[in-house]
Parts: structure tokens; sequence; C-alpha cells
């Protein structure tokens, strides 16, 4: 049933609303209020943040407007603005060197930019639905090319709702691959740092990448990636991926790491939204892969694979034939869907972004949320670290900061090592008294959209997971 309030300045808010729509429209406006983790307010709904590499202290934010913006949280100052997309952009990255900005976007194309210019560079069109992740790495360049200079190149990954992954060379917008492979679509990215390293130790540019990938379905699937070939690693001798890639030969380390990956992995319910591979995978012997990954089932997990090198210089992991497989070694239960997640591998500690509103902080050693931090009143989509310096407090000096984002349109900061008074949530009503959570009062706080305008946005989105 339908509710309409008549005679006010809210009745077109209001307007075909459900009293459990009108309450929760209430809820959020009153929560809007608070200022725990210093809100910026962006005015619109946003989707991802990324960390800028090449500038301490600013990031990088999508919003479903079609902004992708680059942040100084020293000044809380939009310093860049990417324009060109009118559609919303769901995903973000840079190229390692940090000079280059691509994001994903709902009009089936990755945009790129000049990070310090904002200069629109090359566009890549060939999906056709939603672009839903991005991410870039180098590759050497095989010495058959003709007319190539360089020995390396970029290469741009691109998953999307049409349920392939697209491999494109950046400088030309070719597209070198196609993957195919999962039946739903493709919601994250991540590149294994760790076997391109065994298989290759001493190559400043790897010939081979491994790139794992999520959709909305419970597997996660791998696929072995050089510059003339593409396949999924399930054998030995693997079938092409696309028409465009022959089958290509795995030289013994490959066979190894491909034996450890003859299947899917499958430790999720339904849709898995992210997945990052830690920073501390790669590091002294003996050697440990790290996955950790969030899902629609309320859960984030850790996964782990130990992979023991043998004592030889080469690091030739071809003496361990039977590499264990991947294991589920932590589960973090959320009570709804986790949207994203980063791991900060000094302390050890996973903070997770969660549709219910809230930014968790988990300690790994003990699998226990250490903390809850409240302040967003819509699900929270990004999260990142960033390392700011203290100017004026010479004890300090830096610090590690908790960066999340949302779909009410804010981005909050949040102290990672330690308590923060701007990390309480305080809500107050006009005249600056307490106002009690469980009032219900409404107030005139103003909202970024109606609860229908959110329903269709979430029903888009609906079509990204499978919460069944």
């Amino acid at each position: 049933m339908t509710t309409r309030r008549h005679g006010s300045e809210d009745e077109g808010q209001y307007y075909f609303q459900s009293a459990s729509a009108q309450s929760n429209s209430a809820r959020r406006a009153e929560k809007s209020k608070n200022t725990a983790g210093a809100p910026l307010k962006l005015n619109a709904k946003l989707s991802a943040v990324v960390r800028d590499e090449r500038n301490e202290g600013c990031v990088f934010v999508a919003d479903n407007g079609g902004g992708v913006r680059r942040v100084d949280l020293k000044t809380n100052k939009t310093t860049h603005t990417y324009r060109g997309p009118r559609n919303p952009v769901t995903s973000i990255c840079s190229d390692p060197s940090g000079t280059l900005l691509f994001a994903g976007c709902w009009d089936n194309t990755i945009w790129s930019w000049d990070v310090n210019t904002g200069k629109q560079r090359q566009r890549y069109t060939s999906h056709s639905d939603f672009v839903n992740c991005v991410t870039c790495c180098e590759i050497a360049l095989p010495v058959t090319i003709e007319g190539e200079d360089d020995s390396h190149c970029l290469l741009l990954m691109s998953g999307s709702v049409d349920a392939t992954i697209i491999v494109w060379r950046v400088s030309t917008g070719e597209r070198l691959h196609t993957l195919k492979g999962h039946t739903r679509g493709v919601l994250d990215l991540a590149i294994d740092p760790m076997s391109s390293l065994l298989v290759q130790p001493h190559s400043l540019h790897p010939s081979t990448i491994y790139l794992f990938s999520a959709a909305s379905t419970p597997e996660i699937r791998s696929w072995r990636i050089t510059y003339s070939s593409a396949a999924e690693t399930t054998s030995t001798l693997a079938a092409p991926a696309d028409e465009n890639t022959q089958p290509s030969a795995l030289t013994p380390d490959e066979q190894v790491l491909s034996a450890a990956d003859s299947a899917p992995l499958n430790f999720h319910a339904t849709s898995v939204n992210k997945i990052l591979f830690s920073p501390s995978s790669v590091g002294a012997a003996p050697y440990e892969n790290t996955l950790f990954t969030a899902s629609s089932d309320n859960t984030a997990q850790c996964l782990t694979r130990p992979i023991v090198p043998s004592s030889s210089p080469s690091h030739n992991v071809t003496s361990h034939p039977k590499p264990q497989p991947w294991t589920s070694t932590d589960t973090f239960t959320h009570p709804d869907w986790v949207r994203s997640l980063v791991h900060d591998p000094d302390t050890n500690l996973l903070v997770t972004g969660c549709r219910d509103e809230e930014v968790r902080v988990w300690d790994m050693s003990s699998g226990e949320c250490v903390k809850t931090l409240t302040g967003h009143f819509e699900s929270v989509e990004g999260v990142c670290l960033v390392t700011l310096v203290e100017e004026g407090n010479k004890k300090r000096g830096s610090s590690k900061w908790i960066v999340s984002v949302s779909l009410d349109g804010t981005l909050r900061r949040w102290r990672l090592d330690g308590e923060d008074d701007a990390q309480k949530l305080e809500r107050t009503d006009v005249d600056g008294e307490n106002v009690d959570a469980s009032s219900g009062k409404a107030g005139k706080a103003k909202v970024l959209a109606t609860e229908e305008e959110d329903q269709e946005l979430a029903d888009l989105m609906a079509e990204l997971e499978d919460d069944d």
C-alpha cells in the first residue's frame, strides 16, 4: 500500500511511498546530520574510491552522475575533475606509474585521462553492457613483434555485465583478448602478484600475468594472460579463451600454478563483490598467497595458499609439484552485503564497507571486529587507506586513515590506528541539543534522492548481483 502526505512541504518527497519507506527516509534524513568521519558532501551517490599513488593525501572518487574527481584530503577540495561520462561510473584505477586514470562506466565503455592535466585520452569500446571493474598492469612484449621500440606495454583489463573480460592494449585501444567463462556479470578483477614473481622472479616486466575475477555467482576464476594469448588456468594445454587466441603450452613452472587453480574457487554462497590480494603476499620465503573476498552472502573471507619455492637461486617452484590448494582461513560475518574491503599489512587489520551503512575494522590475528565506524546513512561502496602527514604535530608525524565513500554522497575519513573525536556519531537538532536516535524525528536535512529513486538504482544494481 502506498501513502501520500497532503498539505506539507514534503509532499513530493513522500508521494507513493509506503509507511516503511517513509520511516526509512526519515531515519536517513536524521542520520544525515551527523558529522562522524568529517564528511565531505559531493552531491552525488559515490561508487568507488582509490588512492592517488603520486600525490600524497589525495584520492580519486567516482559517482553515479558520471563524475570522476581527485580530492585532496588535506584541504577537502576537489583538485581535478575528469570530464566525459554522463552515466554512472562504477570503478576506477590508475596505471602503475600513476599518470593515467581509467574509469568503467554504465555506457559500456572505459574512459581514460591524463591524471595531471585532466585531458581525455583513449576510450575503450567493445563491451555490450555496463563495465563494472577495471585494472591495469605492465607486461613484456614478445620479441617477435616488429616495429616495437619498447620492451613492454600497458594492459588494461575490464569486466562487464556482459559476463566477459576484455584485455586491451592501453596505447592503441586494441582489444587483444576476450575472456569467456563466467555465466553472469563480472564484478571485480585482481592481479595475483605472487604467481608472476615465482614463475619469473628476475623479470622487471613479466611476460605472463595471472588475473582473478569475481562475478554475480559464487565462483572466482583465474586466467593466464600474455600479450599474444589468454586462457583460463584449467589445464597444461589451455583452450583459448576466445577465437582470437591460440592454445599455448605452459612451462613447467606455469603447470604447477595451473594445477593449483584447476577449478574456480567456490567459498561463497552468492555474488562475490570484491576481491583483493594483500600486499603482504609478496615477501620473503616461505610465500603465501592471501586473497580477501567480499560477498553478498554477508561475509568477507580470507583465502590463503602456501607456496614454498625451492632453495635454488631461481626460486623454481617445479621442485614442489603439488602446491597447497586455496583454503578459507577466516570468515568475517556481517549483517548485510559486504560491498568493499581493504587490508593493511603493517597492522594486519582488515577494513570492510557494508550495505548496512557501517565501516568495520577487523583484527586478522583474532578474527574479531575491533571497531565499528558509524556515520554513513546509505551503503558503503568503497574503502581505501591513505597516509596523512599531520602538520604541527611533530610527535605523531603521519598516520593511516580509512577513506570511505557511500551512496549517501559523502566521503568520510577515520583514523585506522586509534580513536578520534571526529569518529563519534553525534545527532543534534537545530538547537544543538542531543536527539534520541530512536525518536524517529525526521528533521529537515536535504536528501539526495527519494526512496523510489533509491529503489530504481538498487534494481539496476540488482542485475549485477544474485542475492538468491
